[in-house]
């Protein structure tokens, strides 16, 4: 056997051996065309610019949503104090002072206090916003409608003695009714006060002279709401001028 024979016949036995302990490999597929890779890369580059265009939509509207007004802010806090205030018994709120964290947002024409948690902004960027809040003193207006609501509850208490002592008439529980709606009332409006009205316009089927001030009442709560103090004191000098009426002695 010549040289190059036991070379070939030791290459053929080492082939055989390699061949058998070596696993089948799957053939890959063909690779994509040109037209299918450009194809597949527009597709991702869009979803990129989408994810991309949402992502600042939701930094938007997650800014839009700290950021609150400064008349908004200082509505809640009043609005807390109020119902504070309505679970004490006996006592009462005089002022309420507050400091929260905040961070001034700036954007064109748009502006308010961000708020959320310090780690969201610059530490530069946050400020402690303190305020106090204190009840406003009544106004005038305010101050003359109070008198002419207390002038008119004084009068309706009167009117309501005169008509628990004349029982007589079919007409006066009602008118008891609508008084007592009315002192009931932390501010008379003039639905209430036109509902007495009709209830005493009843009492003069049995008591004609009464007739002139139900006529005066009548005057004084035409009108919408709200009774102005005006309104209110010459509605309650009708009450009081037909409850001396009642309490007057019959023929």
């Amino acid at each position: 056997m010549t040289a190059r024979e036991e070379i070939e016949r030791l290459e053929g036995v080492v082939a055989s051996r390699i061949v058998g302990r070596i696993r089948w490999i799957p053939r890959l597929p063909p690779p994509p065309e040109a037209e299918e890779l450009e194809r597949l890369r527009s597709v991702v580059d869009e979803q990129q610019r989408q994810i991309a265009d949402l992502t600042e939509k939701l930094r938007a509207v997650q800014a839009q949503r700290r950021r609150v007004p400064v008349q908004t802010l200082i509505e809640s806090v009043l609005q807390a104090v109020q119902q504070a205030a309505e679970t004490l018994e006996g006592h009462a709120i005089a002022s309420a002072h507050a400091e929260i964290k905040a961070a001034l947002e700036i954007d064109g024409d748009l502006h308010g206090l961000a708020l959320g948690s310090p780690s969201a902004f610059p530490p530069e960027a946050l400020s402690t916003i303190s305020f106090d809040v204190t009840p406003a003193p009544p106004s005038l207006l305010e101050t003359a409608r109070r008198e002419a609501v207390a002038t008119l509850r004084s009068a309706l208490l009167a009117l309501q003695a005169a008509l628990d002592r004349t029982a007589a008439g079919h007409d006066r529980p009602e008118a008891l009714d609508a008084t007592s709606a009315l002192l009931g009332s932390p501010q008379p409006s003039a639905e209430e006060l036109r509902a007495l009205l009709r209830a005493l316009e009843g009492v003069t089927a049995d008591l004609p002279a009464l007739r002139p001030e139900i006529v005066s009442f009548a005057a004084a709560v035409r009108g919408p709401d709200p009774v102005t103090a005006q309104r209110l004191t010459a509605a309650a000098e009708a009450i009081r001028r037909a409850a001396t009426l009642l309490d007057a002695p019959g023929p």
